[in-house]
């Protein structure tokens, strides 16, 4: 699934997204690179994240997450970052 793979949430409830800060809050930090070369594949199926270096992978997430927020895919309010639950990578749903 790719970033164009997400193109009408209009039909989507509160109870449909997660707030992206706090879930990243939950998990525990040695499992967050984990947790974000496996969003990043999910949403940029066709790149190779395990060899990327961690500083790397944590600027193409906030790339990718400001991406997904001008393509009306995740919404923000205030200073809440509303992820559709579908973009959290299935091994680390049961943190949300």
């Amino acid at each position: 699934m790719g970033v164009d793979d997400f193109s009408d949430y209009s039909d989507y409830t509160d109870a449909d997204y997660t707030d992206w800060h706090a879930l990243e809050q939950r998990i525990p930090l040695d499992d967050l690179p984990t947790f974000h070369r496996a969003f990043l594949a999910g949403v940029q199926p066709d790149q190779d994240w395990d060899g990327v270096f961690l500083r790397q992978i944590q600027s193409k997430v906030q790339a990718s997450l400001k991406q997904l927020e001008r393509s009306g895919t995740i919404r923000r309010e205030g200073d809440t970052l509303l992820v559709p639950r579908q973009l959290v990578p299935q091994t680390f749903r049961h943190y949300l």
